[in-house]
């Protein structure tokens, strides 16, 4: 499964809506979400979590909102311009990795907590609500910074954790985009293998933590009666370097960066494992199919993925997956496109070279073979895929004016911020026995 932004609600590519080009863009109030099609199908729309919502609307189509989210609802994570030397997020990157280990309380794990219990909470309201409901629960873990309670961390404080894989040649081996990341985001100190081995232990700890929660969850719809007519979805919104390479967090098309879980349960499913690429834009036409919903396929860019579960036994190709990033810390936007066994990497309107991996030869991605002959029926064919309806001038212009205003607007807080934070609506005075018997 490749993450190519935030859970994409939308089903569109940043390049065809032309919007939220990153964490401090606005999504338009008059573009239609899988919410909005939920909510006009009958369903009951609720959120609940880290949302990303920037800007005046924070419910898009959702009818309940039941937590604050974790993150600016502004404009102040607007990026520096492309190619600055000052990095957007200041000393966010030496951030990642300084601090790590163990955290019995701390801002990220209050706030999962209040989303969890909000989450519950809210399910077993439903209990004998027969409308049917589309929930979307959003965790900040596994996130940075890596801390977790001791009682996570110590589960693999003894195990055989595998450091990540840094090249002698680091970081003249990466191309001249992953450079720039490395400064503003990958390990700067002398790398020390014991507090690499602690970051990780400190994230698999993460993991434990969070399928804790979602146990928890599916406890609830076991005991309010709805989960064997539920469809469930476990997915992230991106990955995480994790070290390798000396990077952290995303903003990479490697493997340990673009690769997220996905896990679709469906009542009348059986287990099936599918080794193609499949996309987060592939949620809303998928879903739109399995629960017959009514909305035009040609505004999707996605594709529908119920083959896995119309042809269980039939082996599927997929059309190859087309991931874009244009948000912060990078001297030029890029995109790829991905196909099971290998990856080109593009980035348009500047001098950097084509990339091409084959991650059958190369799992590590330690080798470019986008000048190797053997490969140019490969480069043509992916070109040709990115070419596809890709207009760059068009938006590259959107995206500086996008930037160029809200830096300006940004100015202006000092006299003048937005109040768009998110505040839950919470009326005890029915709650309970409180209001009625």
């Amino acid at each position: 499964m490749y993450a190519i932004a935030l859970l994409d609600a939308h089903g569109q590519l940043i390049s065809t809506l032309e919007g939220v080009f990153d964490n401090a863009s606005p999504l338009s109030c008059d573009v239609p979400t899988m919410a909005h099609i939920f909510q006009r199908a009958g369903y009951r729309t609720i959120a609940c979590g880290k949302m990303h919502f920037v800007g005046p609307d924070q419910l898009h189509g959702f009818q309940e909102r039941l937590t604050t989210d974790i993150y600016p609802a502004d404009f102040v994570w607007t990026p520096a311009p492309w190619g600055s030397a000052q990095p957007t997020h200041l000393n966010y990157g030496k951030m990642i990795y300084s601090s790590y280990g163990i955290s019995e309380n701390n801002v990220q794990l209050q706030y999962d907590y209040e989303t969890h219990t909000a989450a519950l909470h809210r399910l077993m309201e439903l209990a004998g609500d027969q409308q049917p409901f589309f929930m979307l629960v959003s965790y900040s873990h596994p996130h940075s910074p890596f801390m977790i309670p001791g009682r996570y961390f110590q589960r693999y404080q003894h195990k055989n954790i595998p450091l990540p894989h840094i090249p002698d040649n680091f970081p003249e081996c990466l191309d001249l985009y992953h450079q720039a990341i490395v400064r503003n985001y990958g390990y700067r100190d002398d790398i020390d293998p014991d507090i690499l081995r602690k970051i990780r232990m400190a994230y698999y700890g993460m993991f434990s933590y969070v399928d804790e929660k979602v146990g928890e969850l599916l406890k609830a719809l076991e005991l309010i009666g709805k989960r064997e007519n539920t469809i469930i979805i476990f997915c992230s919104d991106h990955g995480e370097m994790m070290g390798e390479k000396a990077l952290f967090e995303k903003r990479s098309f490697f493997e340990d960066s673009l690769r997220v879980p996905l896990i679709i349960a469906h009542p009348d499913s059986r287990h099936r494992e599918i080794d193609v690429p499949v996309s987060l834009v592939d949620f809303f036409p998928t879903l739109r199919d399995m629960l017959r919903l009514d909305w035009q396929t040609d505004q999707l860019d996605g594709a529908s993925l119920t083959w896995a579960f119309n042809h269980p036994q039939q082996k599927m190709s997929h059309k190859p997956v087309i991931a874009e990033y244009f948000g912060e810390a990078i001297d030029f936007p890029f995109r790829a496109a991905i196909d099971a066994s290998m990856k080109y990497v593009s980035f348009p309107g500047s001098d950097y070279p084509e990339r091409l991996y084959d991650l059958k030869r190369d799992p590590l991605e330690l080798n470019d073979f986008a000048s190797d002959q053997d490969y140019k029926d490969d480069i043509l064919r992916f070109g040709k895929t990115l070419s596809n309806r890709f207009d760059y001038g068009r938006l590259k212009d959107k995206i500086m004016k996008s930037q160029q205003n809200r830096r300006l607007l940004k100015a202006l807080y000092t006299t003048h911020r937005p109040d768009w934070n998110y505040t839950p609506v919470y009326d005890a005075s029915k709650k309970y026995h409180r209001g009625h018997i």
